[in-house]
């Protein structure tokens, strides 16, 4: 389990989130969803460590390997597709083929389209092979049919991996995640969410 026991973060004088707890099932897909401003990337970034609560506890992820895929693709602008997808490591599957970009892996970002560089991010966040996976809107930016081969790159991780992903998308969460957690005022500032 992952959990965040009694969470608080605000910034400057604006409570984002206040006495909050939730648990994240090992094993599982979870979705985060709540409207824009609520505190789902404030999440994000408590559970990667690059931000540390003002007060209570996170536990469970120590010692465990975190693949990351931001809500900006974050591509070396020098690097071929390829190089950017492996820059992490190089994991079990051709994820670039897989995510139908073996056509493009000697091109650079600048060459690519939108959804071609989420797909390049993604591949690179599935080579990194983490035991955990954050994903800030994953599926942003790709077309239905890619989009269903992208969920199912994920899907097949689990139950060995834990995923917790960010989205706006209710058809997304229902479709890939085995848990919704709903952040709202209620359960952001202080009722308990699960």
């Amino acid at each position: 389990m992952i959990t965040l026991n009694h969470i608080s973060k605000s910034y400057d004088e604006k409570k984002v989130l206040h006495n909050f707890s939730c648990t994240f099932t090992e094993g599982k897909i979870t979705a985060v969803m709540g409207p824009s401003g609520i505190g789902k990337t404030t999440l994000f970034s408590l559970l990667l460590g690059l931000m540390k609560p003002d007060e209570g506890t996170i536990s469970g992820l120590e010692g465990k390997k975190i693949s990351v895929l931001f809500q900006e693709d974050r591509l070396f602008p020098f690097l071929t597709a390829k190089e950017n997808a492996i820059v992490a490591g190089e994991g079990p599957k051709d994820y670039l083929a897989l995510l139908g970009l073996k056509e493009e892996e000697n091109s650079l970002p600048s060459a690519l389209s939108g959804g071609m560089r989420r797909r390049v991010a993604m591949a690179r966040a599935l080579n990194y092979d983490g035991e955990i996976f954050l994903l800030d809107e994953p599926f942003k930016g790709l077309d239905p049919e890619t989009k269903e081969q992208a969920m199912a790159l994920f899907r097949n991780l689990t139950p060995k991996k834990t995923i917790i992903f960010i989205t706006h998308d209710e058809k997304e969460a229902e479709s890939l995640a085995d848990e919704i957690l709903i952040l709202d005022e209620r359960t952001a500032l202080g009722e308990s969410a699960s």
